[in-house]
C-alpha cells in the first residue's frame, strides 16, 4: 500500500448511545442511538480529509479547548434530522483527549 493516499471523512456528534453485542454466529459490538445516526449523516455529507462536526459538539469542544480552530459550514440538511448547523474542525489542542466528554453527561461516560 505504499504511495496510496487515503482520503478519510469523519462525522462527530455528541449524545447518549447504547452499546451491546449483536449476533450469535459472528458476534460484534455495536452502538446504537440518535448520536450514531447523526455522526453517520455528518460523515456522508463531509468532504475528504475533513472532520464534520455538529454545532452542539463544537460548543462542547470549545468549552474544553477554546483555542480550537474551525470553519463554520452553515446549515446542512441531514436526512432524518432536517437542517443542522455544522462546522469543519481545523485544529484542536494536542493535549485534548478523545474522551473529553466523559464528565459532561450524568452517569459518567467513556473511560480511557
Amino acid at each position: 500500500l505504499r504511495g496510496l493516499c487515503l482520503q478519510v471523512r469523519v462525522g462527530m456528534h455528541s449524545g447518549p448511545v447504547v452499546g451491546s453485542v449483536a449476533g450469535t454466529n459472528q458476534p460484534r459490538y455495536c452502538i446504537f442511538g440518535r448520536a450514531v445516526n447523526v455522526c453517520a449523516r455528518l460523515e456522508s455529507t463531509s468532504e475528504p480529509g475533513m472532520v464534520h462536526v455538529s454545532r452542539f459538539s463544537l460548543d462542547l469542544l470549545l468549552v474544553r479547548d477554546p483555542r480550537a480552530r474551525y470553519e463554520l459550514r452553515g446549515n446542512v440538511y441531514l436526512k432524518g434530522r432536517g437542517s443542522v448547523q455544522t462546522a469543519f474542525l481545523k485544529r484542536v489542542s494536542s493535549r485534548l483527549e478523545w474522551w473529553w466528554l466523559s464528565d459532561t453527561f450524568d452517569g459518567g461516560g467513556v473511560s480511557p
